[in-house]
């Protein structure tokens, strides 16, 4: 691997590290099992659910920590809750999670239901249950970011085009007007309400790239390389990386770190 792309991957771990290590938020305690949904099955006498599922997963420090299952694993109806000292399990949203986003004492997943509706839900860690946030009718939403509790920016796709949205009082709130139309946006990262980076896509012919959202406007990144995914920023200068493929013109091709720096997204 190339000593300039080992750094950066060395890097951005540490950047999630340290946004982790930076932030506090009280223990949640002993958790109490259940939760909002009336289909989470009680936890087995004298050990975990059966069904437990892991595939993404959120920090808000070092003492609270929510994993659970993916939009791959629709049967695990149980999640995994990191208390400082242990993982336990805890009660799912009823979705297909594709995202969970946590900062301070909240949590927001984002996901679809049995007929591939778009759905949302919220985790306090006060009262430890997951309670459904209506979604836009027609949008699905692929990633969500928070910056602190019930601060977050969720994205996906809705009337065929890209669309991401604001929580605010509760409801997701559309933040696209004024952007170019894409089939849809992937990834999103947020380091407060005006400082938003997402990644985009288009169908025909498939291209990929990097968007910011400045609280009012949009713009668009230069990119040394089509992003791929994987996009992700943090850190006390607030660093973004994002994977892409050298040439994307081939299919399984060398792939690249790229990171932001003066302005553009530059490949290793």
């Amino acid at each position: 691997m190339h000593p300039w792309r080992i750094a950066a991957l060395a890097l951005g771990a540490l950047l999630s590290v340290a946004a982790v290590a930076t932030t506090t938020a009280p223990d949640p305690g002993p958790d109490p099992g259940g939760g909002a949904f009336a289909a989470v099955p009680p936890t087995p006498a004298g050990g975990a659910p059966a069904a437990v599922g892991a595939d993404v997963v959120s920090c808000t420090s070092l003492w609270l920590c929510v994993a659970l299952p993916g939009p791959g694993d629709p049967v695990a109806r149980w999640g995994e809750l990191w208390d400082g000292s242990v993982w336990k399990p805890m009660a799912a949203p009823a979705q297909r999670t594709s995202a969970v986003a946590c900062a301070g004492v909240t949590c927001l997943a984002v996901g679809v239901d049995a007929r591939s509706a778009g759905t949302s839900a919220r985790w306090d860690a006060a009262v430890r249950t997951w309670a459904a946030v209506p979604v836009p009718a027609g949008a699905v939403l692929a990633d969500v970011d928070c910056w602190d509790t019930d601060a977050c920016v969720a994205v996906g796709a809705a009337a065929g085009t890209g669309a991401a949205f604001r929580l605010q009082a509760g409801e997701w709130v559309p933040i696209t007007a004024g952007r170019a139309p894409t089939t849809a946006l992937t990834d999103v990262s947020c380091g407060g309400p005006t400082d938003c980076v997402f990644l985009s896509a288009t169908a025909a012919p498939a291209v990929r790239a990097v968007e910011r959202w400045d609280g009012s406007a949009w713009r668009t990144v230069p990119t040394d390389t089509a992003p791929m995914g994987f996009l992700t920023c943090g850190g006390p200068v607030r660093t973004c990386f994002a994977v892409g493929r050298l040439d994307p013109a081939v299919p399984g091709g060398e792939m690249r770190v790229l990171v932001e720096s003066g302005g553009r997204f530059v490949a290793d």
